[in-house]
């Protein structure tokens, strides 16, 4: 017999108790499925393109657009911190090479454009119904 008090399952909106603090068996399976997606589709074929290689040229790209594009036509300076793919590659190597298809933009504005574009961030179901 365990001293230590019951908890409540952690999946959102379920009351069923348990022994340990984590899910009750039902949403322990569940949470096992979409950990077990997730680390299938870790390395597919869309991100394997951000590599050392982009990293190295995005490196560069920020040596030479260090301010946001969008903040500088507020007459704001704001240093770069991503490289955006303006018209997004969806794992075309042609479409994510070119240079004119990239922006420097600041973390608040690419999150924004990221969410205005797909609804969040890497939304890979509403992407892939493009390609």
């Amino acid at each position: 017999m365990s001293l230590r008090p019951k908890s409540i399952c952690c999946y959102a909106g379920c009351q069923r108790t348990i022994d340990k603090p984590a899910y009750c068996d039902a949403h322990q399976r569940i949470m096992d499925a979409k950990e077990k997606n997730r680390k299938n589709n870790h390395r597919s074929e869309f991100t394997k393109l951000y590599n050392w290689e982009w990293r190295k040229y995005r490196d560069r790209y920020v040596k030479e657009h260090p301010l946001c594009i969008h903040c500088l036509k507020q007459d704001k300076l704001t240093p770069t911190q991503e490289v955006d793919h303006i018209v997004p590659h969806l794992g075309d190597k042609d479409l994510f090479w070119d240079e004119k298809n990239l922006q420097a933009l600041c973390k608040p504005c690419h999150s924004t454009k990221t969410a205005k574009e797909d609804g969040g961030f890497a939304n890979r179901a509403r992407l892939s119904t493009k390609e």
